[in-house]
């Protein structure tokens, strides 16, 4: 009979055992975390902001013991700031965090801890700012009809501004003479001359007392309609001869007198000695 009494003490203690080596935080609901402003757990930064501040509720049916925050880029993680421990209400904590420096799509992980864990994850989709506007601006001119041509034995000719202006060297005023930029002529080539530059044989230019002193370069492998705004200057170069010899579609740069830099294009050309020569150039020049 003892014994049977001992036998049942002994199960007796080893299911009392049982029962107190479980912990409480079996028990414990993990805290909640709620991210405000955000519609399932994703925002979308405007372009070109690289900070986001996350601001989220936690609540605990317990009383809290730590929250932190984790940047998640790709597969890394590192933690944001300090682990929170001090908390003045325990049940109940406003988190606030500013993050910068974001250049590309991340995570923050809200991890809480009141003696059980909860983590939930807020996904900040990074915007890139379009790239900004060229601050060089040009202008363009199209279909500048340039003549070479004789009369009553004598060559007359064309000139031009870079504004786009055509010019009758013959008959210009003082004002078109001030503004002539480009003088074209027909001898055995056609050729752009600065008006400096013009041959003597152009009388009515040689008495000119205003003689701009256009510089230009005959451009190579150059696609004069993928020369735009933002890389005028570059493609345009520095150009330094005082003539330029050109064909149909050649693509010519000039620098003017006055510091105006830009390119033209010979979109059509007749050439030759039968009175009716002729050039078509569009021109973009830098405002």
């Amino acid at each position: 009979m003892k014994r049977v009494n001992f036998l049942i003490a002994a199960a007796l203690f080893a299911v009392s055992s049982v029962f107190v080596g479980c912990s409480d935080d079996d028990d414990i609901t993990p805290p909640s975390i709620k991210f405000d402003n955000v519609t399932n757990n994703t925002y979308t930064l405007p372009e070109g902001v690289s900070s986001y501040t996350v601001n989220a509720t936690i609540t605990s049916e317990e009383n809290l013991k730590t929250v932190k925050i984790l940047q998640k880029t790709g597969s890394e993680s590192i933690q944001v700031g300090q682990t929170i421990t001090s908390f003045t209400d325990k049940k109940n904590y406003n988190l606030k965090q500013e993050i910068t420096g974001i250049t590309q799509d991340i995570s923050i992980i809200v991890v809480a801890n009141n003696g059980s864990e909860r983590q939930s994850e807020l996904k900040i989709v990074f915007t890139s700012a379009p790239d900004p506007e060229p601050t060089t601006k040009i202008s363009t001119f199209t279909n500048r009809k340039m003549y070479c041509s004789v009369k009553d034995g004598s060559f007359e000719t064309t000139a031009a501004s870079v504004d786009g202006t055509l010019i009758i060297p013959k008959t210009a005023t003082a004002e078109q003479i001030a503004k002539c930029d480009f003088v074209y002529f027909y001898t055995n080539k056609a050729t752009m001359y600065s008006p400096q530059s013009a041959p003597t044989s152009l009388e009515e230019i040689a008495g000119w007392t205003t003689k701009n002193d256009t510089r230009f370069a005959v451009l190579s492998n150059v696609d004069f309609a993928e020369i735009t705004a933002g890389n005028i200057i570059e493609k345009a170069g520095n150009p330094t001869a005082t003539t330029a010899d050109f064909i149909k579609d050649s693509v010519v740069a000039f620098k003017t007198s006055k510091g105006k830099v830009g390119v033209f294009k010979v979109t059509d050309l007749q050439a030759g000695y039968d009175g009716t020569d002729y050039c078509i150039i569009d021109i973009k020049v830098v405002e």
